[in-house]
Order: structure tokens, then sequence, then C-alpha cells
């Protein structure tokens, strides 16, 4: 009797233990669970049925469960086909004894799923935000995966898990920007949401290694990583930018990009779905990029016009936050596309302030006329420390170098209009020909005080005469003390002016007063002075110079004027000017307009004389006044020993046109009529000198390079000419 039990007992035990493998591994198909599976599927929705023809039952011992699956199940939601590879239920086997079938998971394969299938029953599910982005942006895909429905005692989901593969997937971001070719993995938990493997283009924009998460507690958290390779030209930009199309139409010709970034994005979405914290990092490399400008650059200080950039092997980080920007930028660029040169940028903008430092080298060569100032065609360095913030723009520092060349600015700052608010200093040392030619420095505090050993104002007087009036000083206003060991004129080494000094007053960044004093060489001065005017509101501006090259070389009216000295007087004000300019004992040389008018009046021994040692003159006197728009020539006389000369006109500021006339005399020709002249009466040639020409009448008019000179024989004098002979006699 023993021994049957026993044998029963293991015949038993060996029974179940079959079916428990049985059932692990190969299943046990019926269709009993049939209308179970339906009654829960109906508690789910209403809106869903289910066709399925056989079950397969299956133990799971490590979950003590039970679970039931079906191959390619009709799942029908809104007579819309659901397209499923296989259903599994799991039945917790306690509840099997409990006679009250628990079902506690549902699990639900998919397998290239193509996306217009999901995309119906999108449309007839209830509205979210899932849906409204998938329906508005979605466009196609495949896709595979396995999803779990985890559900409570009385059948409600308690949680969601999904996991899978997406791929061919291609969304419309906007209008103009597209992502195709996408694929990734995905992990999906009731409050939880991660991507793998994340590849696909962005228009041109290369997306790969890219990774995704998604958390949802009382904020949505999402982090993402992942490496771009961007290829664009403009044409791409305009459709990522379409805003900014006119911009980029009017400023680039063409743009070409190529880099390769690692990017990390975060965000933060409130409770309210607003975006309450994020943060972007974008580390990578720069490489043959190149910007076409539609409007080249342009500069006085660089002769070459910079029509293209181009960068290439360079590294950049870009980051930024809800509190802070940033860029750091180290690598080559070119404007010519054939030399590189050295460029670190960086740049922090946080609540409202942009700090940008630079550095980078260059080997154009630079031009600063205001200091005479022409570069060799060296590797130069210049590196700025810039402040940006609201409407004011601040250098902090500007160091440029060039071999022993250097110049510092400190603390520079300009105002939206591009006008100077303060300057504290600068330094600066140069040379000309291996020479220094400038070596001062300029502070600014109480006072404006210059000094130094040396200065090069040999493009001065140019700079002065084509200021517009316009000035970026207009908001300094203080005293001003200059005192340099020389200044260099330009024309010649006996024209450096020495041991100058000037004191003044600047008011709204033009001269109110000054007074100024300088030697040339031993018994050669330069006197300056400006003052105001006590009956008026006009300026009085004098120049005493024993060497008038200096103030005159700039003009072509004065080519050739040697030796003299000059003494001139401007009464003015904002509108107008009145002038007069004398210079004593000088001689004209070498003047293609004098030597012209010599020729045309047939006085070849005068034009022979101004080839050789030159024409000497007594006095040169001359009366103008000066408008905006034009130069009046009141009247121009100048006597010498050989010639006499009585000139007005004007000329035009805006077309360059020039109209003067006048009459030239031979001085022995001259003399003889004074002295034939009665006290009262007609002045003109007495006959008994003799017919014949005496003198010239001539006329000079035209626009500039076709300006003519015509000449006739004179046979009678103006009382002026006579008046002013008579007066210098």
């Amino acid at each position: 009797m023993k021994k049957i039990l026993l044998r029963g007992i293991f015949l038993i035990s060996f029974l179940i233990i079959g079916i428990i493998i049985y059932l692990s591994t190969i299943g046990y198909q019926t269709s009993q669970f049939n209308n179970l599976i339906y009654e829960r599927i109906k508690l789910l929705n209403n809106n869903l049925s289910l066709e399925i023809k056989k079950i397969k039952i299956k133990l799971n011992i490590r979950d003590f469960t039970l679970y039931l699956s079906t191959k390619e199940p009709n799942i029908i939601f809104n007579q819309v086909s659901i397209p499923i590879t296989e259903l599994k239920s799991f039945i917790d086997l306690k509840s099997l004894i409990r006679k009250n079938i628990l079902i506690t998971k549902v699990s639900i394969n998919i397998n290239n799923v193509d996306y217009n299938d999901i995309e119906k029953i999108l449309k007839i599910s209830k509205p979210s935000n899932l849906k409204r982005i998938a329906l508005n942006h979605f466009e196609k895909g495949k896709i595979t995966g396995n999803y779990e429905l985890i559900f409570d005692d009385k059948f409600n989901i308690s949680n969601f898990l999904a996991e899978g593969y997406v791929k061919n997937f291609q969304a419309k971001v906007n209008k103009n920007l597209k992502l195709e070719n996408a694929s990734f993995l995905y992990f999906v938990e009731k409050n939880s949401l991660d991507l793998k493997n994340l590849k696909g283009s962005l228009n041109n924009l290369l997306i790969s290694e890219g990774s995704l998460n998604l958390s949802s507690s009382d904020e949505i958290e999402i982090a993402s990583d992942f490496k771009t390779s961007i290829k664009l030209n403009l044409k791409d930009i305009k459709k990522i930018l379409p805003k900014n199309k006119d911009y980029l139409d009017n400023k680039l010709k063409n743009l070409f990009i190529n880099s390769d970034l690692t990017n990390e994005i975060k965000l933060k979405i409130d409770k309210t779905r607003q975006i309450s914290d994020y943060s972007f990092s974008g580390i990578g490399n720069v490489s043959k990029t190149k910007i076409s400008l539609k409007n080249p650059i342009e500069s006085n200080m660089i002769k070459k016009k910079i029509e293209i950039i181009d960068v290439d092997k360079s590294k950049i980080k870009i980051k930024f936050n809800k509190e802070k920007f940033s860029t750091d930028f180290d690598g080559k660029y070119s404007i010519d596309g054939k030399n590189y040169n050295v460029l670190k940028f960086k740049n922090i903008l946080t609540n409202g302030t942009n700090n940008i430092s630079v550095d980078l080298d260059f080997d154009e060569r630079l031009f600063i006329d205001l200091i005479n100032y022409n570069s060799s065609d060296t590797t130069q360095n210049v590196k700025a420390n810039i402040l940006q913030k609201e409407n004011k723009l601040l250098f902090k520092q500007i160091n440029y170098l060039n071999n022993d060349d250097f110049i510092n600015i400190h603390n520079l700052e300009f105002d939206k209009t591009g006008k100077i608010n303060k300057l504290e200093k600068i330094e600066l040392n140069t040379k000309l020909d291996k020479k220094t030619n400038n070596a001062f420095t300029i502070e600014i505090k109480k006072n404006i005080e210059i000094k130094g050993k040396k200065f090069d104002a040999t493009k001065l007087l140019s700079i002065i005469n084509k200021n517009d009036g316009k000035s970026i000083f207009d908001k300094f206003s203080k005293n001003i003390n200059i005192t340099l060991d020389e200044i260099n004129t330009g024309f010649k080494d006996q024209n450096i002016i020495q041991k100058f000094n000037l004191i003044g007053k600047i008011k709204n960044g033009k001269f109110e007063k000054l007074s100024s004093k300088g030697e040339f060489s031993k018994n050669k001065f330069l006197d300056i002075s400006l003052k105001k005017n006590e009956e008026n509101t006009l300026k009085i501006f004098e120049i005493y110079s024993d060497i008038p090259d200096p103030f005159i070389k700039e003009y072509d009216f004065f080519r050739g004027v040697i030796g003299g000295k000059l003494t001139f007087v401007s009464s003015f004000d904002q509108r107008s000017s009145t002038n007069q300019m004398i210079i004593e004992k000088f001689k004209i040389k070498d003047a293609p307009g004098f030597l012209k008018l010599l020729s045309l009046a047939d006085l070849q021994g005068l034009a022979d004389a101004a080839k050789g040692n030159g024409v000497s003159f007594d006095e040169l006197q001359i009366n103008f006044t000066k408008q905006k728009n034009k130069i009046e020539l009141n009247e121009l006389y100048a006597i010498g020993p050989s010639v006499s000369i009585l000139m007005e006109g004007y000329i035009d500021n805006k077309s360059g046109l020039v109209s003067f006339k006048g009459n030239m005399i031979p001085a022995k020709t001259l003399n003889t009529i004074i002295s034939k002249i009665p006290v009262v009466g007609e002045i003109i040639i007495p006959k008994d000198i003799g017919e014949g020409l005496f003198g010239i009448s001539f006329k000079i008019k035209g626009l500039p390079g076709k300006v003519k000179t015509t000449v006739n024989p004179l046979r009678t004098i103006t009382p002026r000419f006579i008046q002013k002979a008579i007066k210098k006699k």
C-alpha cells in the first residue's frame, strides 16, 4: 500500500512537473479564454473589439503567472483595424484559485507597422498633445515595438511600458524645416521616455549618436545629447530662417558652413506648459566654411577690400542657459582664401552685459593717416577686451603690436550714435622707414594731456580738410595741454616743429580757445591762437609761421611756393568764415598752373625763370569767404619785381567747379604805367607808352580734371589793380 501511495505521489508529481515544463516551454493552445479576453478588452474601452482564433497558454514559474498569447489578432477600434503581430495576457495564478481571474498585464507586439495605419487610429482617438503633434508634424515611418499595460486589482492601468525602434521616420518641423530618414530606439514607462541611437537629417544637418530622455512628474524634464554634422549653404539657411531671408539676401552673396558638433540640450517645462529652465551646449570643429559678402567691407586703414571670410581648422564652443550665453572660438581665418591667421574669440552675455575678448593675427598692411603710420606686411596682432551694455560699447583694452610698433588704448567708450563717451589713455610708439615717427601718450582725466617726443602730422592737414564738420568728441569739454618735442610736418627736415606747446579749452568737442608756440629752427617760429570775439559770437583763428609750407602744402593752388612768411586770420562761426592769408617774400618754382599761364601769355623769360631759380614775389594776399557749399575768392593780389597778378572767382564745393578770372602784368610795364598816371583822369595805358601787349587777362574754369585756361591781350587796367600797385609802392 505504501509503495502504491509513493508511486501515485511520484506519478502525480511527475505529471505536474511535466505539465509545468510543457506549459512553460511549449504551451497549450485553446479557445476557452477567448470570452475572458473579450470581456476585459471591453472594460478598457467600449469602442474596442477583438477577434482571435486560438490562444496559447504558457506558464511563467518565476512570476507565478499564466500568460495567454495569440498571433495576429484582429483588433478594431472605432471600425479601424489595429495591426498587431502578437497579443499576450498575463493572469495571476492565485486569482484562478480564488475564481476571480485577474489579468495583471497585457503585452502587445507590432512589427514594421506603417505610420499611416497609426495615423488612422490617432484621428479617432481622444484629443491630446501627442495627437496634435503627430497629426500636424509626423509624415511617415515604420514602427516596431513591444507594449505592456500593467493593471491593478480593479483592472485599471497602473503603468505602461514600451520598447522598440522606429525607422524611415519623416516629420515636418515647420514649413521649411524637415526631419528625414530618421531612426531611433525607444523605451517608454508611465512617466518617462528614452530614445537611443537617434539618427537622421534635418535639412542638411546630419544627426547621429543621439539620445533623449523625458521624465514627467510635477515638471517635464527633457535631456538630449547628439552629434551633428552641418553642411549648409545660403539657400539652406534661408529655408531654416525664412524671416531673415531679406537680410541675408542684402548682406551675403553666398555662404557655406561645414562643422561637426557634439550637443547637449536640457529643458524643464512647468505645470502651465511654459519653459521654466533650459540649457544648451555645443562643442566641435568648424572647417571649410566660407562667407562671400555682397557688399565688401572697406576701410581707410586697410587697402584690400574684404569680400570673403574663410574659416578652417577651428574649434568652437557654444553654451547658453536661462541666465547666460557664451561662445568660444579658437581657430584660423582668411580674407583671401590663401593665407590663414589665428583668431581667438570669446564672449559671455549675462544680465544684458556682453563681455567680449578678441585675439587675432593679420598680415594686411595697416594705414593710420592721423599719425602717418604704415605697418610692415609681417604678421600683426590685435587683442581687445570689450564690454557691451545697453547702448554703450566699452573697449576696456585694445593692444596692437607689429614688431616693435605698438598702440595701446585704455577704456574707450562709444554711445549708440558712435560718439565717444570717454577715453582714458592712448600710448603709442611707431616707426617709419625704421625710424621712430610717433612716440607720445594721450591721457584724459580732469584735463586732456598729450605728451611725448614725436608726432608725425604729415597728413593731419589733409584729414582736417576732408572733415565734414561732424565730430565724435562732442561730449568732451575739458582743458587741454600739449607738449611735444618734435612734430613732423612731412615737408622737409627743416620744417620739423620743435618744442611745441599748446594750452587751450575744448567745449563740446571743439576748441573754444587756444594758444600755442613752436620753433622750426633758429629764429624761425610758429604762433597759433584761437579766441572769441567779445563783440559777437565769432571766433578768431590766427596763424603766424616763419615757414608756410606745413600749412599750404596740401593745396594744389600753392604748389611750387618756396619760402616766405605766413600770416593767416580767420573770423568764423558755424555757418561761414571770412579769411585773409598773406605770404611775404617768397618764390614760385615749377608750379604747373603758373607755368601754363606764363606760356600762354608768351612771357617766356618769366617761364624760364619759374623753371630755374623761381619767380620772386614781395607779397601774396588772399581774401576769401567760406560757406558750406562755396568758397568765394574775393580777391587775390600778388606783386613782385617781375610780375603782378590780380584775381577773383569761386569754387563750388559740391561739384568741384572752379571759376577764376584776373589780370597778369609784367612789373616793368606796370611801373611805366604808374609813372605816367596823371593826378586825375582815366586810368588807361597812355598812348606814348606805345601800342602792343602789356599784359594778359585770363580765365580758369572747369570741373576737376577738365579745367581750361584762356588768355587775352590786356590793353586797359582796372583802377583796383593800379590802386593796389600804388599802395604797395
